[in-house]
């Protein structure tokens, strides 16, 4: 998971706050059952995935990850607000 992420979320409460629909914990448990259940992104961002999260509030995040097929593992590139969350994916690819 990339650091800001990781500081991103601990803002908002962790890994088990509940601002978050699902909770990250959750989602990220979700992940590693079954990475490959969000499609792929088309365009600048193909090859990614992003996971729907919603905040109490109702703001829209996404969660943009990619799956290595290599090494069987997830790597959470950003988290954030839908347009903010993209943004720094295109930037951290």
């Amino acid at each position: 998971m990339h650091p800001r992420v990781t500081k991103r979320i601990a803002s908002h409460g962790g890994f088990q706050s509940p601002l978050f629909r699902p909770p990250f914990a959750d989602l990220i448990a979700e992940l590693e059952r079954d990475p490959k259940q969000h499609p792929k992104k088309a365009g600048e961002l193909r090859g990614v995935r992003a996971a729907r999260l919603t905040l109490a509030n109702g703001n829209a995040w996404r969660v943009v990850y990619i799956v290595d097929e290599g090494t069987r593992t997830v790597d959470i590139i950003s988290a954030g607000p839908h347009d903010v969350a993209y943004a720094e994916a295109m930037r951290r690819l």
